[in-house]
């Protein structure tokens, strides 16, 4: 058994989300046994991963102590997470976790080698943007795409001054999303729907955008997805992570770096973010277009990226661009 960890985040209404992480025997003995048919990929895992050590497993409840979901941290041999999932569903979390730590393992082979950085435009955009790993070939290739679409509307939102309405707060929303974004004192939402074409298919894209506002800062989280999927969940954990940062970083010391900086930066500066958005211009929004896709050949799994080269990268401008 591994160690036990017990969060506590409080609530706007001041009952309290908790989160128990327990690190249970997950290595590479009895990991089929131990963690389902999911984990019958971990050979993938050990061979491109080596510095992995073990996986910590948690179930999230809401305030009456109800089960509204999972979390999945890869943790290496160092005690740092290499790679996470959440979800409503334990093995959905798990492959969450073992596609991210696949993917930001070959990500970093892609850089040491000089042809392979050149193949899939590391220099021009040395960033895992349009990064999308997984177990199966096409849902992944699709992923990358709306990796791709995300920060090309991003950029056209921020940079380039193409307006969203605000959208009033969703009637529906799942219980991980209504839980995290209790976390907050006043959330925004924005929704914007596009249509690509790609691989001579027209496929229809929903962007959703959630702000979530805690004092004086801004936690921003995003979603490209099919017009029928749910763009709220993944925004909700993806803010409350940059809430989490900001947290923790208050505790502890972190590796600087451009993106936790920026996360940092906007912690305090809600004005200065507010006033980066644009007020509704009505300026016709351009049509996204899938510029480049790749598969990485040679692995058991799949790792796809696509880019949109018509867009500035996250990684561009100084640290009051309010980019993500």
């Amino acid at each position: 058994m591994g160690k036990n960890y017990i969060y506590k985040i409080s609530c706007e209404n001041r009952k309290i989300l908790f989160f128990s992480y327990t690190g249970i025997s997950i290595r590479t003995s009895g990991i089929a046994k131990n963690t389902g048919e999911n984990f019958l990929k971990f050979s993938d895992l050990i061979s491109n991963v080596p510095q992995f050590d073990l996986f910590n497993q948690s179930t999230i409840l809401d305030a009456q102590g109800m089960v509204i979901g999972y979390s999945t941290v890869a943790i290496d041999k160092a005690g740092i997470a290499i790679g996470g999932g959440i979800h409503s569903l334990l093995e959905t979390s798990q492959r969450i976790a073992l596609a991210e730590s696949l993917e930001r393992s070959i990500f970093n082979k892609i850089c040491d080698d000089v042809k392979l950085k050149k193949d899939f435009y590391i220099e021009e955009y040395p960033t895992t943007c349009g990064f999308a790993a997984g177990f199966e070939d096409e849902k992944t290739k699709l992923r990358a795409v709306c990796e791709a679409i995300e920060r090309w509307a991003w950029s056209k939102w921020i940079d380039e001054g193409f307006s969203i309405s605000k959208s009033e707060r969703p009637e529906i929303l799942s219980p991980i999303t209504q839980n995290f974004i209790k976390n907050f004192d006043n959330v925004l939402f924005y929704k914007k729907q596009f249509e690509i074409t790609f691989e001579d298919k027209i496929l229809p894209l929903t962007w959703g955008v959630l702000l979530g506002i805690k004092g004086g800062g801004i936690f921003p989280g995003s979603r490209v997805c099919g017009i029928n999927e749910d763009p709220w969940e993944h925004s909700s954990v993806e803010a409350w992570r940059h809430f989490h940062m900001f947290n923790s970083s208050k505790i502890a010391p972190y590796k600087k770096n451009f993106y936790l900086d920026r996360v940092l930066h906007f912690a305090t500066k809600l004005d200065l973010a507010l006033a980066s958005i644009p007020k509704n211009n009505f300026k016709t929004w351009p049509v996204p277009k899938i510029d480049f896709c790749k598969k990485f050949e040679g692995i058991t799994f799949s790792l796809w990226r696509a880019l949109s080269f018509d867009y500035i990268g996250w990684e561009k401008g100084n640290i009051d661009r309010f980019i993500y």
